[in-house]
């Protein structure tokens, strides 16, 4: 079903993922050198990027090695350090 998903899809899927790490993390959305929207200032860190889209697009291509749950779960942790 998921690799059936097309760049509609993705991008409501990475918007979604995008607000969970902006509400429960912090953070905001932010525009990269190449106009694609990223988050940047996660946990309040200035040098702390993520772009939710290559997130979910690789889990989207492989949901064995990449667990979207983990890498939120990566995110908290590098964030209380």
């Amino acid at each position: 079903m998921l690799k059936n998903s097309n760049e509609k899809d993705i991008a409501k899927i990475s918007y979604f993922f995008g607000e969970l790490i902006i509400y429960n993390l912090k953070g905001k959305w932010d525009i990269d050198e190449f106009g694609v929207p990223i988050l940047s200032h996660i946990g309040g860190k200035e040098g702390m990027k993520k772009n939710p889209y290559k997130i979910v697009s690789r889990f989207i291509v492989n949901p064995q090695l990449n667990d979207l749950i983990g890498h939120y779960n990566i995110l908290k942790d590098l964030v209380k350090k």
